[in-house]
């Protein structure tokens, strides 16, 4: 009998809903995935945080461990 594999990927995002004028010094999600741009909060966050977060992933995947 053969078994495939089946690899799932799901997005655990965090977000705030922020009333008009407010700002946040803070953020959430897991450390080990976060850009570093955005921990050291000199980019907003956009579509490279995500790529950024998959690459981390598949290194794990790959690696056995986070880089």
């Amino acid at each position: 009998m053969e078994m495939g594999l089946t690899l799932k990927v799901t997005d655990l995002g965090f977000s705030k809903i922020l009333s008009k004028g407010e700002t946040t010094e803070s953020f959430l999600g897991t450390p080990g995935y976060i850009a570093p741009e955005i921990m050291e909060k000199k980019n907003p966050y956009n579509n490279k945080v995500d790529v950024y977060a998959l690459g981390v992933i598949w290194y794990e995947l790959i690696a056995g461990r986070r880089p």
